[in-house]
């Protein structure tokens, strides 16, 4: 009795995953048509765009571009040439990709205008965006093809206007996806909050082996609105994935002096991992003195980068650009950024216990890999203690996100 209810169960489960409808659009086809099937797919990303807005489309459902078309709107939603406002469920996720019926690994492209954004979504969940090119007209070198704030490639956003909340939206995938020649952003995933005190931005969010090439701002960008951070328990954004992408050739923007022209930025994240991603040839026509960087997580937690390869970051006033960047904790010393050192117990002070503890190792000749080793050449000496004394001199202190 018990063995066949198990059975029963994980059958529906299984139908929960793998029921939705597929929906096609091909530049042969037709709106009017009913869009369920290769022999009758619709045309325009207008039709999906509506289609999304009424009836919209449910969980489960998978909107298939035909590989190796190119296409355009004249009309926007939002500033979108493709609007979705639907969410899928846990186990159904909608999920917007390309069909290819001659079997070439080919994917479709969608083409946007300067002053437009590519792919839209807003307020929704639960949302699979695969294998699809997203191309507009920015040239990071020359400047041209005009410099739009709204010009992204793909955007994820909690709310059209502003919404005050701690309810997160879970479960975003970016996968296999080249987007090219924005002025803005490559990616961005971003939260509106209008009294900027709360937390409900996203969660579960996964994006990995996309190509990013040739954008003006930043490549992969997540945003946070509000302005007590340091005061909240929580975060914005948490458990967030960035693997196996290539970003290339995120120039900044001419006479920017914001923080402009890095690969990949985060802000408010309690918990990522950002691996086996290649960043180079970034920055070089900001202002800003600091940065920008090829990887950067500010005012996050729980952060991981490894194995990731970066190379050739600059900037336009002379130094180098950042590698990898944790946000405010570096303090540039020359032409090197740097981390505050000393506190040995941390505790989270630099103060005369740490001194001490350093103290007593020299007084035992301790050598090797030890907390009180603070300039990492295996011997504590007073070389450790001078930096030490340094820094509890200034009162250097944690600071904590």
């Amino acid at each position: 009795m018990n063995s066949k209810l198990i059975v029963i169960i994980l059958f529906v489960f299984k139908l929960s995953i793998c029921n939705g409808t597929s929906y096609y659009i091909s530049i042969n086809g037709n709106d009017n048509n009913n869009g369920t099937s290769i022999s009758s797919p619709w045309k325009s990303l207008k039709k999906v765009s509506l289609f999304s807005l009424n009836p919209g489309f449910s969980p489960g459902s998978v909107i298939k571009f035909e590989a190796d078309n190119i296409f355009e709107s004249d009309t926007n939603f939002f500033g979108a040439e493709l609007l979705i406002v639907n969410s899928g469920t846990e186990n159904s996720l909608i999920t917007i990709t390309s069909y290819d019926t001659s079997n070439s690994n080919k994917r479709a492209t969608i083409k946007v205008r300067f002053d437009k954004i590519g792919f839209l979504c807003v307020g929704n969940e639960n949302i699979i965006v695969q294998n699809i090119n997203f191309t507009s007209s920015f040239n990071p070198y020359s400047q041209s093809g005009n410099y739009n704030y709204n010009n992204i490639g793909i955007w994820f956003l909690t709310s059209f206007g502003s919404i005050n909340s701690n309810d997160r939206k879970r479960n975003i995938v970016i996968d296999d996806c080249y987007i090219s020649r924005f002025s803005k952003f490559g990616i961005s995933i971003q939260y509106s909050d209008s009294d900027r005190t709360h937390y409900g931005g996203y969660q579960n969010v996964d994006i990995k082996n996309c190509n990013i090439d040739s954008i003006g701002n930043a490549g992969i960008f997540v945003n946070w609105s509000r302005n007590t951070l340091y005061s909240m328990n929580d975060f914005g954004n948490k458990d967030f994935k960035i693997q196996n992408c290539k970003i290339i050739r995120v120039k900044g923007i001419i006479n920017d002096s914001t923080n402009n022209g890095s690969g990949i930025i985060l802000l408010d994240i309690d918990s990522a991992i950002v691996e086996h991603n290649i960043v180079h040839s970034c920055g070089g026509f900001g202002t800003q003195e600091s940065g920008p960087s090829a990887i950067e997580s500010s005012q996050c937690r729980n952060v991981i980068y490894q194995y990731n390869e970066t190379y050739n970051q600059s900037s336009n006033s002379g130094h180098d650009g950042h590698g990898f960047h944790f946000g405010d904790n570096l303090v540039r010393k020359g032409i090197k950024f740097c981390i505050y050192s000393g506190d040995v117990n941390q505790d989270g002070f630099i103060d005369a216990a740490d001194l001490l503890i350093v103290d007593n190792d020299i007084s035992n000749n301790v050598t090797g890999y030890v907390s009180a080793d603070i300039n990492g050449d295996e011997i504590v000496d007073g070389s450790d203690y001078v930096i030490v004394d340094n820094n509890a001199s200034n009162s250097v202190s944690l600071i904590r996100p």
